[in-house]
């Protein structure tokens, strides 16, 4: 199954489907997405929703945050752009999203959709849990290295749990 199919079978959302179809699009193939030749210009409604990590020095330090939209920049309590992502984030899933999805991302060329309800203790009641999804891509340099990430992020508040789903597609 092609990967975008399996992108498909996962979600239905629209603005997700427009995004792969652009960020595989980018690579010699559809496995081997290429930063250098993905456009945010050419989709300016979603770049608010989009980050980007940057893995050309590894991961070892955490994840470097190269680029964050306005929207992704909003749900965190301190800016990302230029900082590391992992220690930014307050959510109370932060050991299995950052130390087992992103790492595994990174070091097998993967890449992954998330949907979980997410709990930030420094919020207030009503703000406490929000619903976050996303879909992640490595990207490949043009020697066949993972050499960066990118990612579309949508947040909304939710007021009960969902079973969280972590897949790789």
């Amino acid at each position: 199954m092609k990967r975008f199919d399996v992108i498909k079978s996962t979600t239905d959302d629209q603005r997700f489907l427009d995004f792969a179809t652009r960020v595989l699009a980018s690579g010699p193939c559809e496995d081997r997405p290429n930063m250098a030749n993905i456009d945010l210009m050419a989709m300016p409604k979603l770049v608010p929703n989009i980050y980007i990590l940057d893995f050309r020095k590894g991961i070892d330090d955490g994840l470097l945050m190269k680029f964050a939209g306005t929207e992704v920049e909003r749900n965190y309590p301190t800016r990302l752009q230029g900082n590391y992502l992992d220690k930014a984030y307050t959510g109370h899933d932060s050991k299995e999203l950052f130390m087992n999805v992103y790492r595994r991302a990174y070091q097998h060329g993967e890449s992954f959709f998330t949907r979980r309800v997410v709990r930030y203790e420094e919020e207030n009641d009503d703000q406490k849990y929000r619903l976050a999804t996303a879909l992640f891509f490595t990207c490949f340099s043009g020697t066949g290295d993972v050499d960066y990430g990118i990612g579309l992020a949508f947040y909304d508040f939710a007021r009960e749990s969902i079973d969280p789903v972590f897949c790789i597609v």
